[in-house]
């Protein structure tokens, strides 16, 4: 009798645990749990925002991350596309490499359920090879400003910043933005240099006395002040304009507010003041606000 409890006491295990196997095996059969939805997850499985954007370098690796729900979802395979593999491509198991430069979309697709997610992704190089000037030589009156581009290489350089210095700025000064102003008669030479890798472009810069500006303010400041005081509120800003023919049609000049834009307005052609005492500063031009073939600038304050 006790040799019958001992066996069945060894053997009842081994069939529960036989029991519970089958049992769950029926109730997977029975009881498909489907895939509901997949998402990119961070190494903390935390998800990824929709505006997320995974920027690697040419050539560069990056395991990517997904999580599906619910948690015991019965298949939880998945498959990877890229929309671009010119761009980025994409193994079987998330892993990316940048291919060339540019931006495409990653997706990622459940097997059970066709569920998706997608991932934006950027190739990009971190280092400059070069940089250019949007003009290699200009011809410039006293008084007039113009202003200078830099194009950096490649597009997807991450440090784009710039130097500019001129070889005399008491013939053209240049500051931050590459932004010109002719002083004095004479040339000079304007250098643009990457912070990155100390790459150099210039511009050969001749200013002429006798040449009249193409644009300029007729409402000048007085002595050596670079502001103008007004008394009045609104100015018709054509009006104050002058313009050399033979290079640019004073019909269009356009006018906008570079700066103290909370203090005056432009409709059209007026100029209205709303506050006095604060410098607005208007800048004529013409062609792209951005990158004007020519312009000019005014600063005003309405006085009390």
């Amino acid at each position: 009798m006790k040799k019958t409890v001992v066996l069945i006491l060894l053997i009842l295990p081994i069939f529960l645990l036989i029991t519970i196997s089958f049992a769950g095996r029926i109730f997977a059969t029975y009881n498909y749990i489907y895939v509901e939805r997949v998402a990119f997850v961070d190494n903390l499985e935390n998800e990824l925002d929709k505006n997320t954007i995974i920027t690697i370098n040419k050539g560069q690796k990056k395991a990517l991350k997904t999580k599906v729900y619910p948690e015991l979802a019965t298949n939880k395979d998945v498959v990877y596309l890229s929309q671009d593999s010119n761009i980025c491509a994409v193994d079987d198991k998330g892993e990316i490499t940048g291919i060339d430069y540019g931006t495409t979309t990653v997706i990622v697709k459940t097997i059970d359920s066709n569920k998706t997610a997608s991932l934006l992704i950027n190739v990009s190089d971190s280092d400059v090879s070069g940089i250019t000037l949007t003009a290699t030589q200009l011809n410039l009156a006293v008084g007039e400003i113009q202003t200078l581009y830099a194009v950096i290489t490649p597009m997807t350089a991450v440090n784009k910043n710039v130097v500019w210095t001129s070889s005399n700025r008491t013939i053209v000064d240049v500051d931050a933005n590459g932004r010109l102003n002719a002083l004095s008669s004479g040339t000079a030479t304007i250098t643009a240099t990457t912070v990155d890798g100390g790459y150099t472009a210039t511009c050969i810069v001749n200013v002429s006395a006798e040449q009249k500006p193409p644009i300029e303010f007729t409402l000048k400041p007085e002595g050596d002040s670079e502001i103008c005081f007004v008394n009045t509120k609104t100015i018709n800003l054509r009006l104050i304009i002058s313009c050399d023919s033979e290079v640019v049609n004073i019909d269009l000049v356009k006018f906008m507010i570079k700066s103290g834009k909370n203090n005056a307005s432009i409709t059209g052609d007026l100029l209205t003041i709303n506050k006095s005492n604060k410098i607005i500063s208007i800048f004529a031009y013409v062609g792209d606000s951005n990158r004007p073939t020519h312009q000019a600038e005014l600063n005003i304050v309405l006085q009390n």
